[in-house]
């Protein structure tokens, strides 16, 4: 699971973030849709970002993060290949110690090695997509990774406001397997999906490349102490996701949170600006370099920069959702149901954007207008706080007709 963070005054997304504009940033790990971009920064222009001498720790020691002990190992081979669970196909049999294994875990926050997550029988949805992936080498089994984008949770510590991200692992059938059987077509190959926090209205996301994915445990890590207000830890965290992933876009954007925080606004806005350059923006990004601009009273350049988001490919549509509230909030009606019509039209399914239309129409246009989305929200409201909720609305709105 990452974890995204809303800091004051910046944004960054981090996984396994809504958009708070008064000094506010979120913290992402959420991938980035432009396809593999790990080769845009060169190195040169990698050490224009870092920014080594205002910080006390540079380097955070080598960690095999899909190691494991001896007796890990022995106990996933004692069963993974007993005989008598040969005529089980490899992936499924995969699939079945781990139900075994995380039997007994206890879900939580922290972001931990292979290792650590099963000596400590516990850990984040990332902690176990690294477990699994530890694993699945030792089976000699292929693996790939999925962002699910699904309703975020949210936590907040002082003026740092966490929000839930999720990643899932698929673990695939041998392809010589799959050529053992005769007069067999395979339109899609078979494969488990491990997904330790199944939630409903989850969205499929992009597919997350190795690269990034060791990327979000850095991210993760770097996010824990930038709320702990370890600056140094912070940073040397970041650096390493960055000698990882060098153009990730959301550890570039926890750089420039964490240079804000430090007081280096000019650095900060050097990173945002190098990611527009290169087209590495995320709604995070944007947001964050506007709220800089603001700091600076550079309003135009700001309002011109926030214009950007429509052009964002963002396939999530709660980033989004959040968005719209935001400018709800802020009493931008206009931005609120731009962004939630936007939501709606990627998952027409989710009450949470009909809601928030409904909103913003009530606001722009009168009762009569704002019924029918509160009506669709009501309709696909799947909690009875919800329900709740929007009866009571709706029932207000037609008092206000009569």
């Amino acid at each position: 699971m990452k974890f995204a963070v809303l800091i004051l005054t910046s944004t960054l997304l981090l996984g396994c973030a809504s958009n708070k504009f008064n000094e506010n940033a979120i913290l992402s790990l959420e991938q980035h849709k432009g396809g593999d971009h790990k080769l845009v920064f060169s190195h040169e222009t990698l050490d224009s970002l870092l920014y080594d001498e205002e910080f006390k720790k540079l380097e955070q020691p080598s960690k095999d993060l899909f190691s494991l002990n001896n007796e890990q190992i022995e106990a996933f081979k004692n069963y993974y290949f007993d005989p008598k669970h040969a005529d089980i196909r490899k992936h499924i049999r995969f699939g079945h110690y781990l139900e075994s294994v995380v039997s007994g875990f206890s879900y939580r926050g922290e972001t931990y090695t292979a290792q650590e997550t099963l000596l400590e029988a516990s850990g984040n949805c990332l902690s176990l997509a690294i477990m699994t992936t530890a694993l699945a080498k030792l089976a000699g089994l292929e693996i790939s990774y999925q962002h699910v984008d699904s309703r975020p949770i949210y936590a907040k510590h002082g003026n740092i406001l966490l929000l839930s991200s999720h990643v899932v692992t698929k673990v695939y059938e041998p392809d010589e397997d799959i050529a053992k059987k005769p007069n067999t077509i395979t339109l899609n190959r078979p494969h488990v999906v491990i997904d330790y926090f199944p939630t409903r209205g989850a969205v499929k996301g992009s597919k997350v490349e190795e690269h990034d994915f060791v990327a979000m445990y850095y991210q993760n890590k770097a996010t824990k102490a930038l709320v702990e207000k370890d600056y140094d830890e912070a940073y040397a965290f970041v650096k390493k996701g960055l000698l990882k992933s060098p153009s990730n876009p959301e550890t570039l954007n926890l750089l420039g949170v964490l240079y804000k925080n430090v007081g280096l606004e000019a650095k900060a806005e050097q990173v945002y600006a190098m990611m527009m350059k290169h087209h590495l923006p995320s709604l995070n990004t944007i947001e964050n370099y506007a709220q800089l601009l603001k700091r600076s009273q550079q309003y135009e350049e700001a309002e011109a920069l926030m214009l950007m988001a429509d052009k964002i490919e963002d396939q999530n549509p709660y980033r989004w959702i959040t968005l719209a509230q935001d400018y709800l909030t802020q009493g931008d009606n206009e931005l609120a149901l731009r962004y939630a019509t936007k939501a709606k039209k990627m998952a027409p399914y989710l009450h949470e954007s009909h809601f928030i239309r409904a909103q913003a129409l009530l606001r722009l246009k009168g009762p009569e207008h704002s019924m029918t989305a509160l009506k669709k929200a009501l309709d696909l409201a799947d909690s009875d706080r919800d329900r709740s909720t929007y009866s009571a609305k709706l029932y207000f709105l037609k008092t206000q007709e009569n």
